[in-house]
């Protein structure tokens, strides 16, 4: 017996959530990490990323914050936007 996964359909024009502010350190972080370890996989690579963000103090991590705040604000005024045109 085979099991299928089943997609989620995406609603045409439905803004995306924006990235979260762990997301957005990978972002920033994952080629710097990829270049020093060229033999890591994509999962040690993100592994090991984890391991820095938990290490990261709340004022290291607060720009990633900041950019989520911002992006997630502009996600429900969008969503908003969205939700009112579609009725």
């Amino acid at each position: 017996m085979v099991k299928v996964k089943k997609r989620k359909l995406r609603v045409r024009g439905k803004p995306k959530k924006p990235l979260t502010a762990f997301l957005l350190y990978v972002q920033v972080r994952r080629n710097v990490v990829k270049l020093n370890n060229p033999h890591m996989t994509i999962a040690e690579i993100t592994a090991e990323i984890g391991k820095e963000w938990r290490q990261l103090s709340e004022e290291e991590k607060e720009p990633y914050v900041q950019l989520y705040k911002e992006a997630k604000k502009k996600y429900d005024e969008a969503l908003e936007v969205f939700y009112s045109e579609t009725k």
